[in-house]
């Protein structure tokens, strides 16, 4: 599996941000958009392959590539946005996490996707990035300690929409990738209920239209939801029993995991998967930190791929 690898990394009382030497600020205090379009791009794929014919402008067909997501003939590879949810609980959360997050891009490759970037963004504070790593660049820092540093500057739990964070995130310069997989972690209550969303409309349009992604927006075949989040349906010490049952839970992260008594995600992936069967799937936090997530990955990682090698 490869590195997650961001290159440079800017420490300072108020913020932690890391990010690439390629980019510079947006209007948020944020890395600029650089040479790789804001979001940090998608890598180049395969990179140097020199395939395919010239083209005159004249509406021919388009030129040569593997299927979206690949990164073989000319195809930029595979987008992951991970939003996380930053309180304090974050820091005991924060090795396990990584962990996860690791696991899943293992399952991407697996299923032969090539990961081409990897985004870790705040999902409560407008889309902030927090780390990011690009396709053969070696890590300075890793997203574990990110999470950590970040952890430590938030006193106050949030308050906004759930989904608010990622349309904000979207409305920033594009990704550059035909396959992008969304994964939101919450180990936390839900600030507010689902009528509060406003991704979901955008999400199930075809093609895709909250997310900016060039060279231009790509269908939602090619774009798959995972929403990672605790129970929205037990209360906190059934919630917490069914955690330790779970093989291979972590312990030590039980005190920062609690239940939401406001429903959202159980009632966003219906939103989601009734424009598209599959297009987001609903993920028990606890289940995504144990020893049977790897295994869980791959399934949903074979079968995302399955459909992307189905694509033009």
């Amino acid at each position: 599996m490869r590195a997650f690898a961001p290159v440079a990394v800017l420490l300072c009382f108020s913020c932690v941000i890391v990010m690439n030497e390629e980019t510079s600020s947006r209007d948020t205090g944020l890395p600029d958009a650089g040479t790789d379009g804001g979001h940090g791009g998608g890598g180049g794929g395969s990179g140097g392959d020199l395939d395919g014919s010239i083209y005159w402008g004249d509406g021919g067909h388009d030129p040569p590539h593997g299927f979206p997501g690949s990164g073989q003939e000319g195809d930029p590879g595979t987008a992951v946005l991970l939003f996380f949810r930053i309180d304090r609980g974050t820091a005991d959360l924060a090795a396990a996490e990584e962990t996860m997050a690791k696991q899943l891009i293992a399952a991407l490759e697996s299923a032969r996707l090539v990961v081409s970037s990897v985004t870790a963004i705040d999902l409560y504070a407008g889309g902030s990035v927090l780390w990011r790593s690009i396709i053969n660049t070696q890590p300075s820092v890793s997203l574990a300690d990110v999470l950590r540093a970040r952890a430590a500057q938030i006193d106050t739990a949030p308050s906004a929409c759930t989904t608010l964070g990622p349309v904000d995130f979207g409305r920033s310069p594009g990704l550059l990738s035909r396959a992008v997989l969304v994964a939101i972690v919450e180990h936390g209550p839900r600030p507010q209920s689902a009528s509060c969303d406003t991704l979901a409309g955008a999400a199930v349009a075809d093609p895709t239209t909250w997310l900016r992604v060039t060279p231009y927006p790509i269908p939602r075949a090619q774009m798959r939801y995972l929403f990672i989040s605790t129970s929205e349906t037990l209360p906190a010490d059934q919630m917490q029993s069914a955690c330790l049952a779970t093989a291979g839970f972590p312990p030590f992260a039980l005190d920062a995991l609690a239940p939401s008594p406001q429903p959202f995600f159980d009632a966003l992936a219906p939103r989601f998967n009734a424009g598209l069967p599959n297009l987001a799937t609903r993920i028990d936090l606890c289940e995504a930190l144990g020893s049977g997530w790897q295994t869980r990955a791959n399934e949903l990682a074979k079968g995302w791929s399955a459909i992307l090698q189905l694509q033009p």
